[in-house]
């Protein structure tokens, strides 16, 4: 009877530990999926974009691309960074009307090429051309979800695939202000603001590359980048701001995993600035003052 109460205690006095840790336990994605369908490939597809919440980079055939559209319009309302080639395309002239807010930024390129998909850095889906392109074909996709791959992927698809591919469409820039935690779309922003003749104001949150932490707020004077054209950057996947602090400093500004710029930044806040014509009559003023 002693043991029995012993060991009945010792279970009571572990038990809310267990049922914590037991109730929040998740079942764990399988990594990989091996996929033998198009129609499983589509699916596939879809699901993931739906559930994209910062960055999607797709390639996909102009024959399928009506088969995700609405999936892709939806991650561009949801604020996704939406970057798409549409591969075997032929002229880009032939599909110019079905890509209005199907992304932020669209390619297209007229050879085939294997349907990439990458979200969030984090899953994605990888299908040779004849899975999709024939009726009887023994080849087959595969579904990962593994973080250390998905960079992989997406540095593919910026270094090698994006620029063969002719841009065909951009979406206008987003309404001010805007915060983004994808530095890749912060960029995207911030040089469409440039390019329109404005000069944003940045909030920077993150930390200098020697690990120090880093806030702090600018002008974007320049940015490095490669999605869309004409491109600035020096290597592929180069995607960074040159902020302008208010003591007139110039500090660099990557994402995540940044070692060539100042800052690596976690949060970047958008704000309207003046447009470049102002911002010369305020020089001037402040000259004759």
């Amino acid at each position: 009877d002693e043991v029995i109460n012993r060991l009945r205690s010792d279970v009571d006095a572990i038990r809310p530990g267990l049922a914590e840790r037991f109730s929040r336990a998740e079942r764990q994605t399988e990594q990989f999926e091996v996929i033998k369908s198009r129609v499983t490939v589509i699916k596939r597809i879809r699901s993931l974009l739906a559930d994209a919440d910062s960055e999607v980079a797709l390639s996909i055939t102009a024959d399928h691309l009506s088969e995700v559209r609405d999936s892709l319009a939806a991650a561009v309302d949801r604020g996704v960074l939406v970057l798409l080639v549409v591969s075997d395309a032929g002229e880009a002239g032939a599909i110019d009307g079905d890509l209005d807010g199907v992304a932020s930024v669209v390619r297209t390129w007229g050879e085939a090429m294997p349907t990439l998909l990458t979200v969030d850095s984090a899953a994605g889906v990888v299908v040779p051309p004849e899975l999709l392109g024939r009726a009887n074909t023994d080849r087959q996709a595969i579904r990962f979800s593994q973080a250390q791959l998905a960079p992989v992927i997406v540095g593919s698809f910026l270094g090698n695939y994006w620029p063969a591919a002719s841009e065909a469409a951009t979406a206008t820039p987003a309404p001010l202000p805007v915060e983004y935690e994808n530095f890749r779309h912060t960029v995207l922003q911030a040089t469409l603001r440039l390019r329109a003749g404005e000069t944003p104001h940045v909030t920077v949150g993150g930390r200098w590359t020697d690990d120090e932490p880093a806030d702090g707020s600018g002008r974007v004077v320049e940015s490095r980048q490669g999605m869309v054209e004409p491109t600035t950057n020096e290597f592929p996947v180069e995607h960074s701001l040159v902020v302008e602090t208010d003591d007139g400093e110039a500090v660099t500004v990557g994402g995540q995993g940044a070692f060539v710029e100042d800052v690596e930044a976690d949060r970047v806040r958008i704000e309207a600035g003046g447009s470049d014509e102002e911002d010369e009559r305020d020089e001037e003023d402040e000259g004759s003052a």
